[in-house]
């Protein structure tokens, strides 16, 4: 059990989406990047460019992986003793797009292997289907495009290039645009739904058995952008989460300040968070940070929303959010490489709150 004591700031949680969700129907309105597709499923871009101009296509190459596209360049995809041409004609012949980059530097060099590798990609194009572009000019420097033939009595000129000398940001985005890459990246794109009061709902509950859900009632909590359950790490101190690996365990329990053991969760029940073998999850107020600890004793914190759906049933079909009445925001997932990283988010498209709505301050 959680005591409700909001004088000494431990844990204040809400589950409030706008509405009852789904898990299934999470797959159907979340964006390709969340629902466990890559931002990007195509082959790598190849890159061809002369060695003076290695700054500025470095810069490009980390602005295309970090919106997921993979990238081959000579330098660094080449393995020593392989066969040079033979891997460039390999990788211009895989590769999803050919971007030659063009500058001063390119045209001040009398002999160059990116001429070579020119060659290999235009006659690489003349056996592609000319509906969607491929071969794609890149300007560095105000230069002229080579008047290098491609067939059919064209020359390399009659390609639209994109500069990125004038503009370096609007250039990228066009090249973006060509390949069919968002011009935001992955986490860009996800906070942009969030600010937009979307993909708040990303918590779940999942049983052994699918149906109802019951307090005192160990389960395990599905974030679903993650697609991973919350558990406890094995810290001796302080607060570690981790997110859990197949098989699934189910560590979590919601215990109810008013019911008896194993009553019915529903929408609007204020609930504390307990973590098996750890304790109960608390928030130490704002402060820095997400700030999260653990008590011994229980805080019932927690209410399970949204305003419109209270008396509901909760269910393993369900996605909530989680709301803290001490901090006044809902606690997300924060995108990055390795372990758990949580964020606070307010659950209004208006921005922050300073207090909790009517019907949340009715229950905390």
């Amino acid at each position: 059990m959680l005591a409700d004591n909001t004088h000494n700031k431990s844990l204040h949680w809400i589950f409030t989406p706008l509405r009852s969700v789904k898990t299934s129907e999470f797959k159907r309105y979340a964006p390709r990047y969340l629902r466990g597709i890559e931002v990007n499923s195509m082959k790598h871009v190849f890159i061809s460019y002369v060695s003076e101009d290695l700054e500025a296509v470095e810069n490009l190459c980390k602005t295309l992986r970090s919106r997921g596209v993979e990238v081959w360049l000579d330098r660094d995809d080449i393995m020593p003793g392989e066969h040079w041409e033979t891997a460039i004609r390999r990788a211009i012949a895989d590769g999803a797009f050919f971007f030659a980059c063009f500058s001063d530097h390119y045209h001040a060099r009398e002999r160059t292997y990116m001429n070579t590798e020119l060659s290999i990609a235009v006659d690489e194009a003349k056996q592609r289907s000319g509906d969607r572009a491929w071969f794609i000019p890149v300007r560095l420097t105000q230069c002229e495009i080579p008047d290098r033939p491609i067939g059919g009595g064209e020359t390399l000129r009659a390609l639209q290039w994109v500069d990125l000398f004038s503009d370096w940001n609007t250039g990228l985005d066009r090249i973006l645009h060509a390949i069919g890459v968002s011009a935001l990246s992955e986490l860009e794109q996800y906070t942009t739904e969030i600010n937009a009061g979307r993909l708040i709902e990303q918590w779940c509950l999942l049983a052994e058995k699918p149906g109802a859900l019951l307090s005192n009632t160990y389960y395990a909590l599905k974030n679903t952008i993650t697609n991973k359950a919350l558990e406890c790490g094995f810290v001796t101190k302080g607060i570690q989460l981790v997110w859990g690996e197949e098989p699934l365990r189910y560590p979590v329990a919601f215990e109810k300040a008013d019911a008896s053991n194993r009553s019915p969760l529903r929408f609007g029940d204020k609930v504390a968070i307990l973590m098996k073998g750890k304790g109960y999850l608390v928030s130490r107020g704002r402060g820095y940070g997400i700030n999260l600890a653990w008590s011994k004793t229980p805080n019932f914190q927690w209410l399970i929303g949204p305003e419109n759906a209270i008396g509901e049933d909760l269910s393993t079909e369900c996605v909530f959010r989680l709301f803290n009445t001490v901090v006044g925001e809902c606690v997300l997932h924060y995108p990055r490489s390795n372990g758990v990283s949580l964020r606070w988010e307010s659950d209004f498209h208006s921005g922050r709150v300073s207090e909790a709505p009517s019907w949340k301050r009715g229950h905390a």
